[in-house]
């Protein structure tokens, strides 16, 4: 094995001078996100040989391995990348690929799925889920061994789990109920018709979410919360209300950034009153500022 990854990291300094174009392909898949299985190596191991030459390709937007052994999550712009093209970069460095990780919207076996009934709703929008309470747990569920993908729908209300075959389901639940408690809420199996209504949905809308792409909900919440926040500042008195230059695009890119936790709440703040300084608003109290955040993260 040993011997096998130096001659892999030989292999990978000739794969570099693979050009772009020559992977770029005409591709008229809606998809731009493609989850690959990298059999033999460690999350580790992937993320040191393998992602730093992917990123270095035109049309890669993200790589993401959320420590799950063997998976590799990549989002792309199907513009100036295939899927083909990004699969035989893989293969020209040196691993294999195995793309059976789980199923995709429009799978229609189901023999190892099961469906939950949870509480994840975005407070600011109740008509999505919350991305980043999502987040940890689809991490924590993916890191089982018994679990092949986990996946959350748009709303937030039902979480999909596609176990591994022949491995029993039972680990998984402990991840749920500490998640249950936290919160004070609970989960609870589908019954035979939402069950199936869910299935329904799972095949013929790509609107279910993995760990890697569902801060897609964050970045809707944030645009909401960004909006809400200039509207209840402006309405807090006339001076504020008669300024034209508001960074609402700035604040709406810090909103998304402290939901992703790129940000601590202090370097939230800082930045948000930076922000309201630069862009000249009259700001007279920052309680006005706390007053009109805290009434823009709830549903209107």
């Amino acid at each position: 094995m040993k011997v096998y990854k130096f001659l892999l990291l030989i292999s990978i300094c000739c794969a570099i001078s693979l050009t772009a174009q020559a992977l770029v392909q005409n591709d008229q898949t809606r998809s731009n996100e493609l989850v690959v299985k990298i059999p033999g190596f460690t999350s580790q191991e992937i993320m040191t040989l393998l992602v730093p030459h992917i990123v270095k390709i035109g049309g890669i937007l993200s790589v993401d391995n959320i420590g799950r052994k063997e998976l590799l999550f990549i989002s792309y712009n199907p513009a100036l990348i295939s899927t083909g093209g990004i699969l035989q970069l893989i293969k020209q460095i040196g691993f294999e690929v195995d793309q059976s990780s789980g199923p995709k919207p429009g799978a229609k076996d189901f023999t190892n799925i099961e469906l939950f009934e949870i509480a994840l709703v975005c407070p600011a929008l109740p008509s999505i889920g919350c991305g980043s309470e999502a987040y940890p747990l689809l991490c924590e569920l993916e890191k089982e061994k018994s679990v092949r993908s986990a996946w959350l729908n748009h709303t937030g209300t039902i979480l999909l789990i596609d176990w591994m075959p022949g491995l029993k389901p039972d680990a998984v639940i402990e991840p749920l109920r500490q998640y249950s408690q936290s919160k004070d809420s609970g989960f609870k199996l589908l019954l035979k018709n939402r069950r199936t209504a869910a299935l329904n949905e799972f095949v013929n809308q790509d609107n279910w979410l993995r760990a890697y792409n569902v801060h897609k909900l964050s970045k809707i919440e944030a645009t909401a919360v960004g909006r809400r926040l200039v509207g209840n500042l402006r309405g807090t008195n006339n001076e504020l209300n008669a300024h034209k230059q508001w960074p609402r695009k700035k604040l709406e890119n810090l909103i998304y950034y402290y939901f992703l936790g790129d940000l601590s709440r202090d370097e939230f703040y800082q930045s948000c009153f930076t922000a309201l300084s630069n862009a000249s608003v009259p700001l007279r109290s920052r309680d006005l500022f706390f007053e009109a955040l805290s009434a823009a993260f709830w549903s209107e």
